[in-house]
């Protein structure tokens, strides 16, 4: 069926974006690594090779898209052209060369969108350094899951934290939006629109962990103003009710653990907040009950919405985190040198559709944005979590 469908990040992919990494990448240069948030240049080789055994294992279980042949079809219309250039011109200087843009075939267009655009070797930007671009490579686009999500059959387009990676997002939205097989419904968030210092989310920290219940890591990349948006949108959207955790991820060290009591003042819709009642104990501290080797403490923030509504509950709680596998630098957002499996696995494709899961009989809260099951499964019911 075409569109989107992700009710469950457990369940049977069956369809998933990625974008296999090309001269984008090498594009980059030592003194530019850290603007593209790398915190070195790293080989394409080997980036290849791990994003390619990723794509052959996806390819086995799933229908897999590429990122570049989506939007290239998406701008076979001439006026899709047109509108798409006009998008991307309110970010990049391309205002002038929009006609010979136009010009060119659209899959010719696509790769250059996402290698970049040199800019013109008379202007005044070519005279000061001669490598810059009037439209710069994308060496991140290979992370995917950053750029979009996907929540039942609408779609979330990422709010950028960092201007390096807006064109990005800027190309997912235009595929998720105008392709006929993958268009979303709707959108929950539209970033680039509704982006500021303040309203930044990425599709990194947003989990389906069920049909009504979402999970969405507050991060260095992931602002709570943002996921009050996404959510106030969402309660609109869907007439029922969806429960969404606000988890407080780590950054530069392990979040306070005191206790948090809701405030007596009148609740307005579509939030709502439970009468202030006794504090549950405190979690003892980290000093005295230090988290598991390679954790961190954590806390979490539920929030339970329902349209127009106000009969919901806002806590917040303790608990220890497991770490998610990530190759960011906790104070710049950058990435090491090689990244590894697990976060290519995590984070370099969106899922666009999936089969329902088998619904457990409890769930437990996330530890630090991960999923925890609280059955255990049969060994032949055992499916792998797209981490």
């Amino acid at each position: 069926m075409p569109g989107l469908n992700i009710t469950s990040e457990v369940g049977t992919l069956n369809k998933v974006i990625v974008h296999s990494p090309g001269p984008e990448v090498e594009a980059m240069t030592p003194r530019e690594a850290a603007q593209d948030l790398y915190n070195d240049i790293i080989p394409l080789s080997a980036v290849r090779k791990e994003h390619g055994q990723l794509k052959a294992f996806l390819s086995c279980v799933s229908r897999v898209y590429e990122l570049e042949e989506l939007l290239a079809e998406c701008l076979v219309p001439r006026d899709n052209r047109f509108e798409f250039l006009g998008i991307v011109s309110d970010y990049c200087p391309i205002r002038d060369r929009v006609y010979e843009l136009m010009a060119m075939e659209p899959a010719a267009l696509a790769k250059l969108v996402i290698e970049g655009l040199p800019s013109l070797p008379g202007s005044l930007s070519h005279a000061f350094a001669p490598r810059s671009f009037s439209m710069r490579p994308l060496p991140n686009s290979y992370f995917m899951r950053d750029t979009a999500a996907v929540f039942r059959d609408s779609a979330v387009s990422s709010a950028m934290a960092f201007d390096v990676r807006l064109v990005e997002s800027l190309a997912t939205r235009f595929v998720l939006t105008r392709h006929h097989e993958l268009r979303a419904h709707g959108l929950l968030l539209d970033g680039p629109r509704d982006r500021n210092r303040f309203i930044t989310m990425e599709g990194g920290d947003f989990i389906v962990v069920s049909r009504n219940v979402l999970a969405i890591g507050v991060s260095e990349r992931t602002t709570p103003d943002a996921i009050e948006i996404f959510a106030r949108t969402a309660a609109r959207a869907f007439d029922e009710p969806l429960t969404i955790l606000a988890v407080l991820l780590p950054r530069n060290g392990p979040p306070s653990t005191s206790t948090w009591s809701s405030p007596s003042s009148k609740p307005t819709a579509p939030w709502s907040t439970a009468p202030t009642s006794p504090a549950p104990p405190a979690a003892p501290s980290s000093a005295s009950n230090p988290p598991p080797a390679g954790g961190t403490a954590s806390s979490a923030r539920r929030v339970s919405c329902k349209p127009w509504t106000p009969s919901a509950s806002l806590w917040k709680a303790s608990s220890a985190a497991t770490p998610i596998p990530s190759t960011r630098n906790a104070s710049s957002g950058s990435r090491a040198q090689t990244p590894s499996h697990s976060h290519l696995e995590r984070s370099s494709c969106i899922p666009a559709t999936s089969a329902p899961s088998t619904p457990c009989p409890a769930t437990v809260l996330p530890s630090g944005g991960r999923r925890i099951s609280s059955a255990a499964p049969k060994k032949s019911e055992i499916s792998e979590s797209w981490q």
